[in-house]
């Protein structure tokens, strides 16, 4: 999806020490903020969703 025309928004609200290390990851990273937290997010959207399908799966009859 990188290159994907960005229309959406999500506002989250969280304490100042969280903002900091946020922001403290995404320069150790070269990123900013947003940058970082959306990919963030977008990985461990793709792995819930992945482990929900297996578990899916599992529940299956053999």
């Amino acid at each position: 999806m990188e290159g994907a025309r960005k229309t959406g928004r999500l506002d989250l609200r969280m304490a100042e020490e969280q903002l900091r290390q946020i922001d403290a990851a995404a320069d150790v990273n070269g990123m900013g903020a947003s940058q970082r937290s959306s990919s963030r997010l977008m990985e461990s959207a793709r792995r819930d969703i992945a482990e929900q399908g297996l578990i899916e799966q599992l529940r299956e009859p053999v």
